[in-house]
């Protein structure tokens, strides 16, 4: 298995209360991120979010598709989401919030082993392939959060 440790941060022009809230409204996520086809909740989890499970269907800028299941571990309520998942990528990772006087950062930490074999067969000349691909996405996923933000009534 090949593993990657990504992170992402993403500079938001709104308040950490907007941002934390539309994280949290996971099932609305591919009314606005392209990258995301469909999200499906599995467990709802205790009343705090701990243990909810949701499976999620990625495309990427390269001709491939990855579903992963997501289970929240911890919910810091305004500073962090830690999560496990499970699935084409296997590992854990957080997503960490930060006000700052005219935005909001997340910071998006991922942990991941690659589990489909054909990935692993080619993941040690196609490393920086795959993290660029990561990176494209988790930009367009920042455009498009702001998008929604500013576009929701």
């Amino acid at each position: 298995m090949a593993y990657f440790a990504l992170i992402s941060t993403w500079n938001i022009p709104a308040p950490i209360e907007s941002c934390w809230f539309c994280l949290l409204d996971k099932e609305s996520w591919p009314q606005w991120w392209p990258y995301v086809d469909k999200v499906e909740q599995l467990c709802q989890g205790t009343a705090d979010g701990i243990g909810n499970v949701c499976r999620y269907h990625w495309r990427t800028c390269l001709p491939y598709r990855l579903t992963v299941d997501i289970t929240i571990t911890e919910l810091n309520p305004f500073q962090t989401i830690r999560y496990t998942a499970d699935g084409d990528l296997r590992g854990d990772g957080a997503c960490h919030l930060h006000q700052h006087a005219q935005f909001t950062a997340l910071q998006f930490d991922w942990n991941v082993h690659t589990i489909k074999p054909w990935m692993n067969g080619i993941a040690a000349i196609a490393a920086p392939i795959f993290i660029w691909n990561h990176q494209h996405v988790m930009k367009i996923g920042e455009q498009s959060f702001i998008q929604r933000l500013y576009s929701k009534p």
